[in-house]
């Protein structure tokens, strides 16, 4: 997590802090994975979760108040699968650590376009199969990282 004091100085994207946009890109996903249209509703967790496979890209980021500050290029990124998705954050398995507390977490939608939130890693874990499993909290939406698009 000390990596992302060393790029303070870069790029800065604006951080939008709204259930509703949220919910918005979380149902966009959802919607375009062919598993089903709709969110799970006899999930025990406070946000119910759909089993949902996009490809996905994180970015480690700091976050100050409603700024999302990057690395310069893709120093840190790696990729990814979502596992499950809800309106609270994301299930997700790779291959490389995760550097950071805070990352910008970009799908792929299958129109070749790009959703993007920040969340915080809350877990990961390692798997008997091999990579990682971990989940992260959604705390706001922002723009795609310039060096995804």
């Amino acid at each position: 997590m000390s990596a992302v004091a060393t790029f303070l100085d870069q790029q800065a994207l604006t951080l939008i802090r709204d259930p509703w946009s949220i919910r918005n890109v979380v149902t966009r996903l959802v919607q375009s994975d062919r598993l089903g249209k709709s969110l799970a509703v006899d999930d025990r967790r406070a946000f119910a979760r759909k089993a949902v496979k996009v490809r996905l890209w994180a970015t480690p980021c700091a976050v100050q108040e409603d700024e999302v500050i990057l690395p310069p290029d893709r120093i840190g990124t790696i990729q990814g699968v979502s596992k499950d998705l809800s309106f609270g954050g994301v299930g997700f398995v790779h291959v490389e650590e995760f550097p950071a507390q805070f990352g910008v977490f970009t799908f792929e939608l299958p129109d070749g376009g790009f959703e993007s939130l920040v969340a915080e890693m809350r877990w990961s874990q390692r798997q008997e199969e091999g990579g990682l499993l971990s989940g992260s909290q959604f705390i706001g939406v922002t723009e795609t990282p310039w060096f995804l698009k």
